[in-house]
């Protein structure tokens, strides 16, 4: 029984996909680097990469740790200035499986490796705050997923009740299906998302949706 939701944020909740490759592209303009092809900036959304290592990767000459973290707050700076919220949406069926969540008495959290400003703005935008119970985001001192670190610093604490295997962690990509394999919980794959299709089938969800609504049969 599923007592516990874990939920990622862009591709699971948000489709933030037009809002990423714009500001991306935004960053290598104010440092006047040619602009990867669509192909691959969509390749490296697939892979969710931190952003400062898709900078690292994407440099046609190279970044110091140092510059890389300089271009993604240049990122950060432009996709909060409100361009970003301008080019996202909330996948269709957000609101509704929220609330079913909230009647069935089984509490949400955010865990997601995008800028915790941008999530939280995110949140404040769409009028999704009150549904979750905690917001895990991208800060100084949080480890990314799939590293386990949250979970047992954050979360089970607060949710110490509740064992691993009841709880679904739903996610759209590697790094949230391989979260849930190191922390024991189940994975259920968003498959409508951003995330690569072959890397995640290689994971074996335990559970794959298409849409937000065929949670309601697993939960």
């Amino acid at each position: 029984m599923i007592k516990l939701c874990i939920f990622d944020f862009d591709g699971t909740l948000c489709a933030s996909h037009e809002a990423i490759v714009h500001c991306l592209n935004a960053t290598f303009d104010h440092y006047d680097h040619p602009r990867p092809s669509h192909e691959i900036l969509d390749s490296y959304i697939r892979k969710s990469m931190g952003v400062a290592e898709t900078f690292a990767d994407l440099n046609r000459n190279g970044l110091t740790q140092e510059e890389s973290y300089e271009w993604r707050e240049r990122y950060r700076a432009i996709y909060n200035s409100g361009e970003g919220l301008a080019r996202s949406t909330l996948f269709e069926g957000v609101e509704d499986i929220l609330s079913h969540l909230k009647d069935i008495k089984i509490p949400s959290i955010i865990l997601s490796n995008k800028g915790e400003k941008a999530v939280l703005k995110s949140l404040a935008h769409f009028n999704l705050d009150p549904h979750f119970e905690m917001v895990i985001a991208e800060r100084d001192g949080v480890l990314l997923k799939p590293d386990p670190s949250t979970y047992h610093e954050l979360i089970a604490p607060k949710y110490a009740h509740i064992v691993p295997d009841e709880i679904l962690m739903i996610g759209d990509a590697p790094p949230d299906l391989l979260y849930a394999r190191n922390i024991g919980a189940k994975s259920c794959w968003a498959r409508y998302g951003h995330g690569d299709h072959e890397k995640c089938m290689a994971y074996a969800p335990d559970y794959i949706i298409d849409t937000l609504a065929d949670l309601r049969s697993i939960l």
